[in-house]
Order: structure tokens, then sequence, then C-alpha cells
């Protein structure tokens, strides 16, 4: 199942997921005062309000801190009672052989008593000093403020023994878009008509043809929720980038060479499409199947590496349609995306194909129509129109992380779907991996030799990789 469609919203407020984050941590309204409300709003219906996680026979659910202070506090507890037991009859022992040994006096019940008892007194005060009843509460009070200070810095964390987990972390593996990086796309640099453009291209150096497909591409490819508008604050020259921020730093590269994005999505409504091949991460790439006058019109994105092993021509600048062979593909990949790649930017390519309705249109570069549900039959055979390299500035605040991090003993390792050499270059900036650790051979790794690493001879997941990842 995939595609696109519309969401509707069940609960908000307290309600909602955050709002539970929120009055868990007690920065919304108080427990009772959310049940009150919940009660009046349905009294049957509890089941939205937050609760504790408990087992199946009603008792809270310890963490793994608390297992511990509970064993700790037992063990005090048992050599405290050891220590009051021998006490005790140390003193009892004491006064018998003093009082009636060495002195030799008689039992009197009424004195010798109250001797014995206050010995007795003495272990139960040891056994009382020795339980650490203020372990927990102290321990708690450290959690709460270790809570608090998070919440300075945005991180809600909705279980208060949740901090005792962070302390205890020794990797981190980070998402790079958005998280190591500001999410605010913007195209450097185009390949396009066989000339780099720094960023945009002029329409006295390209065709008009090869401009008019490439702003259509990038128009009709892209999620129609996906816009690019005018600043509203006086004095931001930043566009406001809305939705896929991908498809964001395209829309606003069609803008600046002269194209209205909405005016081409008028034209071509999103009922109107034959079929959509939307993005995931098999795919790495998105298709969108417009009808034309003489039949229909793919245009294809997505990860450079990928489009072009399904393109068999590319355009050049005048508009013609030029033969794309291996070695051709080869020196793209070798001239133009690992060069954009190992800078750091996000290299995604563009493509089209014309399917026809019958064979008396056919040019050398088409195809007749074949069926939709065949997806390497429609997405294969592409022209290339254009390579764009997308940068994704780092925060600047993530270095100087990244050497805490380190100081800390805590590895961080980033996790994303962009070429191998966009990632590597992203992870020096932020200082994740340095010149010796690409020395090695397990500083950068794909996913596929990842996941071979991880499994056995019957392809199962290996015990201790399978611990890993429930811990």
């Amino acid at each position: 199942m995939e595609g696109t469609g519309k969401i509707l919203v069940l609960a908000v407020g307290i309600y909602s997921q955050t709002g539970m984050i929120h009055v868990l941590l007690g920065t919304s309204e108080k427990h009772s005062e959310a049940n009150d409300r919940c009660e009046r709003h349905d009294p049957d219906d509890k089941s939205k309000l937050p609760k504790r996680e408990t087992r199946s026979d009603g008792e809270e659910v310890q963490s793994f801190l608390q297992k511990k202070l509970t064993r700790i506090a037992l063990q005090i507890g048992y050599v405290g009672l050891a220590f009051a037991v021998v006490t005790s009859f140390a003193l009892i022992i004491r006064f018998c052989v003093k009082e009636f040994g060495e002195k030799g006096r008689r039992w009197n019940a009424a004195v010798e008593v109250n001797k014995i008892l206050g010995a007795i007194i003495i272990g139960i005060t040891i056994l009382v000093v020795a339980i650490p009843e203020g372990l927990p509460l102290a321990v708690t009070l450290t959690l709460a403020v270790s809570t608090k200070k998070m919440m300075k810095y945005h991180n809600l964390v909705r279980n208060l023994f949740a901090c005792e987990t962070m302390g205890c972390a020794t990797t981190i593996c980070l998402d790079k878009t958005g998280t190591l990086t500001t999410n605010r796309m913007t195209v450097t640099e185009c390949y396009l008509g066989g000339q780099f453009h720094k960023p945009y291209p002029s329409h006295g150096t390209t065709t008009t043809r090869l401009l008019d497909l490439t702003a259509e591409g990038i128009s009709v490819n892209s999620s129609y929720t996906t816009n690019v508008t005018t600043p509203i604050a006086i004095g931001d020259s930043l566009p406001v980038q809305v939705g896929n921020k991908t498809e964001c730093a395209l829309l606003y590269f069609a803008k600046r060479i002269g194209y209205d994005y909405q005016v081409i999505r008028d034209d071509n409504p999103e009922d109107s499409f034959a079929k959509v091949y939307t993005f995931n991460s098999n795919r790495r790439s998105m298709s969108t199947v417009i009808c034309t006058e003489a039949g229909w019109r793919v245009h294809s994105k997505g990860a450079a590496e990928v489009v072009l092993a399904k393109c068999e021509f590319i355009m050049a600048p005048d508009g013609s349609v030029e033969k794309l062979s291996d070695a051709s593909r080869s020196k793209l990949l070798d001239t133009v995306v690992h060069p954009m790649a190992s800078t750091g930017l996000r290299t995604i390519c563009s493509a089209f194909k014309d399917v026809v309705a019958s064979f008396d249109a056919v040019a050398d570069h088409q195809q007749p129509v074949p069926a939709l549900d065949d997806e390497d039959c429609i997405t294969g055979g592409l022209t290339c129109l254009a390579i764009f390299g997308i940068e994704d500035p780092v925060r600047p605040e993530v270095p100087s992380a990244i050497v805490r991090c380190r100081q800390a003993g805590i590895t961080v390792r980033m996790v994303t779907g962009d070429n191998v050499d966009t990632a590597t270059s992203i992870a020096a900036k932020c200082g994740i991996i340095t010149a010796e650790d690409l020395e090695g051979n397990v500083a950068v790794m794909e996913g596929l030799e990842f996941n071979q690493r991880i499994r056995n001879e019957k392809g199962e997941v290996r015990e201790r990789f399978i611990r890993i990842i429930r811990n």
C-alpha cells in the first residue's frame, strides 16, 4: 500500500500524545484535573489518559535503576539486621557475664529486664539507621533535576526514569537531515545540458525545451502540499519552505529560472495523473505519469546514481537527445555526481520519457505505451535532464556537541539514506569521523553490508545483535 491521502485528527490537547507527555511531566494541568475533564467529556472512557506501566498483577513495572536500588537496599538491610542481632547479643552476654559472673548478683526481674530491653533497643536502632530509606528519594530527586535540565534544551522526557537510560548511553545514532543539518535545502550547483551551472542556467545558454521539461518535472513530480512562499517577516530574505525540503529546493530552483510551478500544477492537477510511484527507501526515487496530447509523459527524480542507471539517453543543450552509453554514464558519475557528493551536496537526478499512444509517432528514444503496473518498464529507458547538487548546511552547534560526546566516552554514529560520498562529507564536517577513521574499513558502511554482517549463514539476525536492537 502506497500513495497520498488525508488524515482525520481524533485527539488534541491533553488527549494527544504530546499532551500526555506534558501531563506526565507536570507542565500542563494536573492529572486529577485532566481526569475530571475526561469524566465530564466521557465518563466511561479513560483509556486516553496517560497511565503508568503496570504488570499483569497490577504492580508498577520497575526500571533497571529501581531494581538495583531495591536489591542494594535489601542487601544493606540484611547486613544491618545481622549487625543489630550481633550487637544486641553481645551487649546482653556482656551484661550477664559482668553482673552475674563477676559480681555474683542474683536475678532481679524488675531491674535486669530493663537492662536487656536496652540492649535490644540499641540493636533495633542500628537496624533502623542501616536501612537506606532516603536512597530512592535521593535518586528520584536527582532524576527530577535532570528532567528539568533536559526541558531547558527542549527535550521532553516522558518517563522520569528515562534519564537513567540516557545516562548509561555509550552510542548515539543520529539522522542527518534536520538533526545534524539545518534541513534548509538549497540548490547550489546543477549539471544541465552538458554544462555546469552555479547554480542557475540562463535561457541564452540552454534551450527552452530543456528548461521547460526540467521545470515541468520539478513541478508535477512532487507532493502538491510542498510549496515555497514569500517570507512573512520583514527583512527576512529567505523563502518559507513548506513540506519536503528537497522538493522545496527544486521548486525554488524552478522559480529562479523563470517558471511558476503553481501554474504548471494547475495545468496538471493531481486527479489527472495516470500513475504515481511514490518515493520510498527501496526505490530511492519518485516517478509521475501525466497525460499529454500524444500519449503519456513519465517524470522521474531521485538519487542520482539510481535514476542514471535507468537512463538510456541524455538531452543536449540544443534540445536534441543523445545516446547514453555505459561509458558515458560512468563518466557522469565520476565527473559530476561524485565531486558534488564529496563536498556534502545531496545529488538528485531528474529525467523523463515520452510514451506515445501509437507506433506511428514513435521516435528513436520513445517506446509504445506499456502497462502502468509494470514499473520497471515505465521507469526504464529514461532521458536524463539535469543533475542537481543540493546543500543542507551543518548546524553550527553540532561539531562542538560531537566533541563533548567524544569527551564523555559516547560514540556518535550517523544513519542516513544519502549517497555514501555525501554522508562521508557531512560526517567529516560534523566531526563524527576523522581522517584516521577513514583509513580503516568500517568507518563508513552501507546498509547492505551492515545487513550481511549481522546475519548468520541462515540469514537470521545473530543473537547478540538481537539483544542490542532490543536494548
